[in-house]
């Protein structure tokens, strides 16, 4: 796994996006460490098709604290802001885990590895339960045009891919783009 140039300026790119979206403020500062994670997580699973725990963990770590602050900055209680995260955890995980046990039942074959449904957990506990399909959508589109591109142009290339540049680049684009598309459409409403 490479820190190359292009690993930087995608990190930067996403670092100002961030920046753009939520200011200079702590939920920004918690929003680039997962930047920092999931590129982590997307340089790791293209190489060798592995979701390092250890990033998983700092992601979790990062959103640990995160919501320890909040919850001294705001009116929520530490509890019920742990309790918000932990829902959006377990909307990702248990109906994934179903389906991908009964897809491997029904097909004999692995179709979502545990590093790619870890990782959606986490994720999960980002972005919250009304988020999360927005994400699996996003995901599943790209890897779909990452799975399909190859193969419109040199035919059938291997079996599997990473999923999990497909999931960070989904989170990226869910975390700036959806509000900023919320607001703009609630400006509207009459």
């Amino acid at each position: 796994m490479g820190w190359g140039l292009s690993s930087r300026l995608l990190l930067a790119c996403a670092w100002s996006a961030v920046g753009w979206r939520y200011g200079i403020t702590l939920q920004a500062a918690e929003l680039c460490m997962l930047c920092l994670v999931l590129l982590t997580v997307t340089l790791t699973d293209m190489a060798e098709r592995v979701i390092p725990d250890e990033c998983l963990l700092a992601a979790l770590g990062a959103r640990g604290f995160y919501l320890i602050l909040s919850s001294v900055n705001t009116a929520e209680s530490l509890p019920s802001l742990v309790l918000g995260s932990l829902v959006g955890g377990a909307c990702a995980f248990v109906p994934l885990l179903a389906m991908a046990l009964v897809t491997d039942w029904l097909t004999g074959t692995r179709s979502l590895g545990g590093g790619d449904l870890k990782l959606l957990t986490v994720v999960g506990c980002y972005v919250g339960s009304t988020r999360l399909p927005l994400v699996l959508l996003a995901a599943c589109l790209l890897a779909l045009i990452w799975a399909v591109l190859p193969v419109l142009r040199h035919g059938p290339v291997r079996r599997t891919f990473a999923f999990g540049p497909s999931i960070a680049l989904a989170v990226l684009v869910v975390l700036v783009a959806v509000p900023h598309v919320e607001g703009w459409l609630a400006s509207m409403a009459i």
